[in-house]
């Protein structure tokens, strides 16, 4: 395996963060639905394709792509958390997707058999590297001439209350933390659609583009399961560990979020709005 270059990302999804991950793995697979399912409708795997799927995490993309190409097809996933490539690949086998792989390693800098791959997908899975611009150079070598990239990353937090509610609660209790740079790896580090654009261009990739689309995230359980997946998952808990949280700040955090989601909730669900960019390029070489 090629180096790891951000060895602070590979470091919290190696554990803490990919435990959390792996053990919430039905319900964050169940609240982002609506991104998996743009992902593939807009990418449209095709029977015998090759895919490459960025940041596979868990697998679900690697695993929806798989189903779509067929025996003949070839679905690699690729994350650089250990424990999410085993969790992946447990999946792969109890489904009986045999077309379907996973390797552990760091898209910026993994040697990919260049000239591979017909597509290139990604759900929430490339916005976590140290170079954008060297990953997307390096991952574009694997695509084939007309070969396709699709990808999904988060807007800006303004317009993801599943983000601001949780982390305006944790800075009103504990203060609020080191300014962060807005393009620093994180899950809204992609959150500018003509930043993003113009890192594809340097790829020498043709028909870059990105758009913004409204999607709306829906986490299972009960009203109460749904606050505590809030806290415990996403920026607030890079929060509340950079500030110290307590666990009776975490009791706070979770009564401010629950008055805060009240509003989404509906009928026994919770159905929150979430804007994400949705972004297309094709390799011309």
């Amino acid at each position: 395996m090629a180096a790891v270059v951000n060895e602070a990302e590979s470091a919290a999804w190696n554990a803490a963060r990919g435990a959390d991950w792996v053990r919430n793995q039905v319900i964050l697979d169940a609240l982002m639905s609506e991104v998996l399912e743009l992902t593939i409708t807009t990418a449209d795997p095709g029977l015998g394709e090759a895919v490459l799927d960025i940041g596979c995490g868990a697998g679900a993309t690697t695993l929806a792509a798989a189903s779509k190409i067929g025996a003949g097809g070839l679905a690699l996933g690729i994350d650089v958390s250990a424990p999410l490539i085993s969790h992946a690949e447990a999946r792969a086998q109890t489904e009986g997707l045999a077309n379907a792989s996973f390797e552990l390693g760091d898209a910026q800098t993994h040697p990919f058999e260049q000239k591979r791959f017909d597509l290139m997908i990604s759900r929430f899975g490339v916005m976590f590297f140290e170079d954008p611009t060297a990953a997307f150079i390096n991952m574009a070598r694997a695509l084939r001439p007309s070969g396709r990239l699709v990808f999904v990353a988060w807007a800006g937090p303004e317009q993801n209350p599943w983000f601001t509610i949780p982390v305006k609660a944790a800075t009103a209790r504990l203060g609020q933390g080191d300014p962060a740079d807005p393009t620093a790896p994180g899950p809204m580090a992609f959150r500018d659609i003509d930043r993003v654009v113009g890192i594809m261009n340097a790829t020498g990739m043709g028909e870059c583009s990105g758009e913004d689309c409204q999607i709306f995230l829906n986490p299972p359980g009960s009203f109460d399961e749904v606050v505590d997946l809030a806290v415990s998952v996403g920026p607030v808990t890079r929060l509340m560990e950079a500030l110290g949280g307590t666990e009776a700040d975490r009791t706070a955090v979770i009564e401010t979020c629950r008055a805060e989601l009240a509003p989404f909730q509906s009928e026994g669900k919770v159905r929150v709005p979430a804007r994400v960019n949705l972004f297309q390029a094709r390799q011309t070489g």
